[in-house]
């Protein structure tokens, strides 16, 4: 099951920040952070649910995104630990 956080305006940013502090303690590795998805339009976070349960999406969720392919917005939690 997928977690996704929608990271609009940066409201999940301190919890990033967290996670990231929780990782450089050793407290926390990549690996569990795995799972986790940060989105940062609503039109990334329905793409990657519907790429997760092989259904079609074709709306831009009327945020501007464009609904096209690819991940703009998307990434995964563990890859911003490096930052």
């Amino acid at each position: 099951m997928p977690i996704i956080l929608l990271n609009h305006g940066g409201f999940y940013d301190g919890l990033l920040a967290f996670l990231r502090a929780c990782q450089a303690n050793k407290c926390v590795g990549a690996a569990e952070l795995e799972g986790v998805v940060v989105a940062a339009t609503p039109a990334a976070a329905l793409r990657h649910l519907a790429r997760v349960y092989g259904l079609q999406y074709s709306g831009d969720g009327g945020d501007g995104d464009g609904g096209g392919g690819g991940d703009g917005g998307l990434h995964r939690a563990s890859s911003l630990m490096g930052e």
